[in-house]
């Protein structure tokens, strides 16, 4: 059975995708769709497409979908929504800059209770990467040492 997608843009164009299985390319086919979008100014249908390639397991289209949610862009802000699906790709190990958006939630308590002891796992997880440049990483080493001081 074919998927179809169907995304209505104003006032009479119709993004139509249709695919005989649901497949990786899909979701990518997406998030490219959702890019689009955004770069025309129609971040509501930007923001629709990356929740449905999201559906599909696309994780990028997971932390597009988490941006829409953290500025409100296309989305009501949510910043509770943005940290879960946050939560969700760093649990699945989609990489450093979504353990620093998920250690400065736990620091901060933005979009999450404060806890200072997943703060300090998800910094170390974010320093385990290439990403931090020697100045980030002594900030984060600070901020390290100031939650474990709170303990």
């Amino acid at each position: 059975m074919p998927l179809t997608v169907s995304i209505p843009r104003p006032p009479t164009h119709t993004v139509r995708c249709t695919r005989w299985a649901i497949s990786p390319e899909l979701g990518e086919q997406l998030c490219s769709l959702g890019n689009d979008a955004q770069e025309d100014s129609e971040y509501e249908i930007a923001a629709q497409l990356y929740q449905q390639a999201a559906d599909l397991g696309n994780t990028l289209g997971k932390r597009l979908l988490s941006v829409c949610y953290e500025f409100g862009t296309g989305v009501p802000q949510s910043h509770e929504k943005a940290f879960q699906l946050n939560l969700e790709l760093a649990r699945e190990n989609y990489g450093a800059s979504v353990y620093y958006d998920v250690a400065a939630a736990y620091t901060d308590g933005v979009g999450t209770a404060r806890d200072p002891e997943q703060a300090i796992y998800w910094w170390n997880r974010y320093l385990d990467t290439d990403d931090p440049k020697d100045t980030t990483r002594a900030k984060i080493l600070d901020k390290i040492a100031a939650l474990e001081a709170e303990r």
